[in-house]
């Protein structure tokens, strides 16, 4: 799988199932220490905080290299995995090149990769897709590491949660997108309304 985000960092994962990542490095989105902002030639993504998830080249464990991933993503400002456990990992994530507003994924860069959390600090579980867009991060969670279906969780900026200000402590954890009904859609009124996006597919295809 490989995957162009919407920024100038491309990500790759290999057969092996070890990230690579090349391109724009300025805070980290392709894995490498910012001293080397331009990464000209796919490398390796070290595990970082995921010390269970570091293999070899080969992807063999243990090592130094993220590996273990099922699927990868990619941000304006922000690199990510999704691990064959269920939870997810992130690197890059602060927006501070970006000449107007910054929207960062993760309240301190980190060019290693650390984890998912929700608003009380625990690593977010049972992940069974993630997609990155511009400035958001966006993850379906089931019941369980192999469920089908989920409830879409956001990360960062753009977050589809009313929490769009820059530097908000809310955009750098996960938590449900809720579902606002069509009089509060009439009324202006975003108060919470306690119904979340969920029953979502990971293919996309409806049954109908």
């Amino acid at each position: 799988q490989v995957t162009a985000g919407s920024g100038s960092t491309n990500i790759a994962l290999a057969c092996t199932g070890i990230v690579y990542a090349w391109g724009e490095n300025v805070v980290g989105t392709a894995g490498q220490p910012t001293t080397q902002t331009i990464v000209s030639t796919p490398m390796p993504v070290e595990c970082g905080e995921a010390t269970d998830h570091g293999f070899d080249l080969d992807g063999v464990s243990p090592g130094k290299y993220l590996g273990g991933v099922k699927m990868v993503g990619g941000t304006t400002s922000a690199g990510m995995a999704l691990l064959d456990d269920g939870r997810a990992v992130i690197w890059g994530g602060n927006g501070r090149y970006q000449s107007g507003p910054t929207w960062p994924l993760l309240k301190t860069e980190s060019p290693s990769p650390v984890y998912v959390r929700d608003k009380n600090n625990k690593i977010l579980e049972n992940i069974i897709h993630i997609s990155g867009g511009d400035n958001n991060m966006l993850l379906i969670v089931g019941d369980s590491k192999d469920a089908s279906v989920g409830v879409v969780y956001s990360l960062g900026g753009v977050n589809g949660r009313g929490q769009g200000a820059v530097q908000n402590p809310a955009t750098f954890y996960a938590a449900p997108v809720e579902v606002i009904d069509e009089e509060s859609v009439n009324t202006g009124d975003y108060t919470s309304s306690g119904k979340f996006l969920e029953k979502v597919k990971t293919t996309g295809i409806s049954d109908k």
